[in-house]
């Protein structure tokens, strides 16, 4: 299972290379995957940028996806794993977001 967090603008998610949909501020998305390496890719204005996870039968895995200060307008995604008791207070924090895949 894989939880995505966006704290900033607005970014399409996919997992392994399927569109899931846009995250907002303050929105998540709950993925359950089979145990395996998987890659989750956030697409903002200004890059893309992805994440690779060997996840494994059980376990839970807090992405966050935000931009990242640049210049006046310049914000790149940036996507990292969160440790769990970070990822589940941002989990807390936020509101699932409803998928909306594109294609």
């Amino acid at each position: 299972m894989f939880r995505v967090v966006e704290r900033a603008t607005l970014f399409r998610i996919s997992l392994d290379r399927r569109d899931q949909g846009d995250l907002s501020d303050g929105t998540y998305y709950v993925f359950t995957v089979d145990p395996g390496l998987h890659s989750v890719t956030a697409t903002g204005r200004e890059n893309q940028e992805s994440i690779q996870i060997q996840a494994n039968v059980g376990s839970v895995y807090f992405v966050s996806v935000r931009a990242r200060i640049g210049g006046k307008d310049f914000a790149p995604v940036n996507v990292s794993l969160l440790s769990d008791d970070t990822g589940k207070a941002a989990v807390r924090a936020s509101k699932m977001a409803s998928r909306e895949p594109r294609g």
